[in-house]
């Protein structure tokens, strides 16, 4: 049995070659059938989720214009669109976009 590691994130297939500081996941989508049993919204619950659990101060999500599921449940999430830039691929015109929100603990106001 392989012994855990001090960092997390070091035992997820996918994950341990990254630094620490910025971990990266391969590219995640759901079927029809996984959409309506709204597995989207999980797998970035379950990202945010080890994200603080791991101690990260910010999580990005990435996707392409035209998915405006992701779109929505990013947004849904808290977070925020930082970037757009287009690009060529699946033999089309699009735009990428990257999502971003901060993980640190808020402290509420006096």
């Amino acid at each position: 049995m392989r012994r855990p590691s001090r960092d997390p994130s070091e035992d997820l297939p996918g994950i341990g070659d990254c630094p620490r500081s910025r971990p990266s996941c391969g590219s995640c989508s759901c079927t029809p059938t996984g959409a309506a049993a709204a597995w989207g919204g999980r797998l970035v619950d379950t990202c945010v989720a080890f994200a603080r659990e791991a101690g990260y101060a910010k999580l990005r999500l990435w996707t392409n214009h035209p998915l405006v599921a992701a779109r929505r449940i990013y947004l849904q999430r808290g977070f925020v669109l930082k970037a757009e830039e287009p690009h060529h691929s699946f033999g089309v015109d699009l735009v990428g976009q990257v999502y971003e929100r901060d993980l640190r603990p808020t402290i509420a106001a006096p």
